[in-house]
């Protein structure tokens, strides 16, 4: 977590960014309100009158009793200081507040000001940042008891699957005509005898909402073990019908979700999320761990803290965003794709080959690399960190950096709008001659030059106008300190 932190200090250090706009970037990275305490838990007996307990595994009726419906309960952990949701739009707002006209007039105010406040910040997400620890481990060789359980259930076509493991991984797969669920158990201690013992306080405990006819219309999965649990494991994998919907939550296991047609949710706090071949509606989201996704039939939401994001073919595109992580992108289809880093380079290939879509690419400290892309608008911005688009064809581009160089090139000819601004690069657009447009190329301290045959052409020092065919479109270019481009793209 300070890493980025860290980037944004330097950037600020170095004259790249004032005081004011270093703040709100890392506004950015602390999300939302501080979560409000869990609610306390219900009096022993007591159950919601809608649940009943069609099945329980490993528990007596003493603890039973304890059951509840439940929700993911993200923001009562303290390994959870930030709400991922509106992420997106932070980055987007942080990096729409660069002014580049104050940036060159206040670069150098308010280091020392702002110095101790943003150490002690960066102290706080640290001690965040310790979060949840690993996996329970038997380092010591113990005697180890081990279960396998299973259980079945018989749910509504449209039931909602509700899995929360503190303990372990969660795999599910769909194509089954009901829910099955097996039940993997580990636990260790000083003798068998112990062990055995151990392993009996680690208890799963499935509730359902029953439907009069057509089955369960809700089913939750918990897992239960004594408070601060590290000597044993429980990892469950279920079947369900295609229809259903499935959430998942566990704190440093994988989460595992394939083949379903329903909606799919999965968080994690330091597990991976895997989520393949969903026909539905699909979120993702970690704190430490890395998501991949892959051919996903709904829109798609993955977001992760610390961690790399990986997903391709996207039928309905989505947002995947990172705080501290690469995202990459291939193959993402539908109305829109936006990819967004604070800490990390951001990749998207082979976009919008059906139909043109809306693409979004940003980064506050890192590259923003567009590959054979086809989009009615294309948004490419980074803070620190250089801007490559090749094999681009679009509608309108619009290309802003702070700190680093420009490159983009288009395939066929071109005939719309081009803005891109710049305060420390070099910029080179790659245009067929064939292309239709008019372009206004400005900078205050670099060269200009339009390597195309052009007409109508006006130069000074600081500002380069022309029309390349007839004119058709526009390309403005400005930047405060580097040179200015277009070139022939053969």
């Amino acid at each position: 977590m300070e890493d980025h932190v860290s980037t944004i200090l330097k950037m600020l250090a170095e004259g790249k960014i004032t005081a004011e706009q270093a703040e709100k970037l890392l506004s950015a990275l602390n999300t939302g309100p501080a979560a409000a305490p869990p609610p306390p838990p219900p009096p022993p007996g007591a159950r919601p009158e809608s649940m009943r307990s069609e099945s329980t595994v490993s528990s007596d009726s003493s603890e039973s009793g304890s059951a509840k419906q439940f929700e993911f309960s993200w923001g009562h952990r303290r390994a959870f200081p930030f709400d991922l949701s509106g992420l997106g739009k932070q980055i987007s707002d942080a990096v729409k507040k660069i002014d580049p006209e104050r940036l060159m007039r206040e670069a150098r105010v308010g280091v020392t000001k702002g110095g101790r406040r943003w150490q002690e910040r960066m102290k706080e997400w640290g001690r965040f940042m310790a979060g949840e620890g690993g996996p329970p481990e038997n380092t010591l060789g113990q005697p180890t008891a081990r279960a396998t359980e299973n259980l079945t259930f018989t749910v509504a076509p449209d039931a909602t699957v509700q899995i929360d493991n503190s303990f372990g991984a969660v795999y599910v797969e769909g194509g089954s005509d009901s829910v099955t669920i097996e039940i993997e158990k580990e636990a260790w201690a000083i003798t068998d005898e112990e062990a055995q013992a151990r392993l009996k306080e680690l208890k799963v405990e499935a509730l359902t909402q029953q439907s009069p006819t057509v089955g369960a219309s809700r089913l939750e999965v918990r897992v239960h073990a004594p408070e601060d649990w590290r000597d044993g494991w429980a990892n469950l994998r279920l079947r369900v019908p295609d229809g259903v919907a499935v959430k998942a939550e566990t704190i440093f296991g994988e989460v595992r979700i394939e083949k379903t047609g329903g909606y799919v949710e999965a968080h994690t706090i330091s597990g991976a999320i895997t989520l393949e071949d969903l026909r539905g509606e699909t979120r993702g989201e970690a704190i430490s761990g890395d998501i991949r996704a892959a051919r996903i039939g709904g829109p798609l939401r993955a977001a992760s803290k610390s961690g790399d994001l990986d997903v391709e073919e996207l039928a309905q595109g989505g947002e995947v965003i990172a705080v501290s992580g690469t995202v990459l992108v291939k193959r993402a289809e539908g109305a829109r794709i936006e990819a967004k880093s604070v800490s990390g380079d951001v990749h998207v290939e082979d976009s919008g080959q059906q139909s043109p879509l809306d693409i979004t690419v940003e980064s506050v400290s890192g590259d923003v690399m567009v590959s054979r892309a086809h989009g009615k608008l294309v948004r490419l911005k980074t803070i620190s960190g250089d801007v490559n688009a090749t094999g681009l064809a679009a509608n309108v581009v619009q290309a802003e950096t702070v700190s680093g160089d420009m490159d983009a090139s288009f395939t066929g000819p071109f005939n719309g709008t081009l803005t891109t601004n710049t305060v420390s690069g070099d910029v080179a657009i790659r245009l067929s001659q064939t292309s239709s447009f008019r372009f206004t190329l400005g900078t205050q301290s670099g060269d200009l030059d339009c390597h195309l045959t052009a007409h109508d052409t006006s130069k000074t020092d600081t500002l380069l106008t022309g029309v390349i065919g007839d004119g058709e479109g526009t390309v403005t270019v400005h930047t405060r300190s580097g040179d200015v481009e277009l070139k022939d793209e053969e």
